[in-house]
């Protein structure tokens, strides 16, 4: 990829990623949150077969103008745990 400056020119050796987002939680401003851990596996294999390079999971998730949320915060609001590795 190359990237044309008016003061240079940068050359990048491969295509740049793309990265999905999976808002795992009930309160996605976007909408499409979800708690449902198979839902949102589903929601990141769309992601990836769309042709995204890969795909994370968020937890936390406010709107721009929000105030911003501590992590003591976002652990506490969660009433579920991770299954063990």
């Amino acid at each position: 990829m190359i990237l044309r400056l008016p003061s240079r020119v940068l050359s990048f050796p491969r295509r740049p990623l793309v990265m999905g987002i999976v808002n795992v939680n009930d309160d996605s401003f976007s909408g499409d949150g979800t708690l449902d851990v198979d839902e949102a596996l589903g929601q990141a294999g769309a992601q990836v077969a769309a042709g995204a390079d890969t795909a994370s999971g968020t937890t936390a998730s406010t709107p721009p103008v929000a105030a911003a949320v501590t992590q003591a915060a976002v652990c506490a609001s969660r009433t579920t745990t991770p299954a063990a590795a």
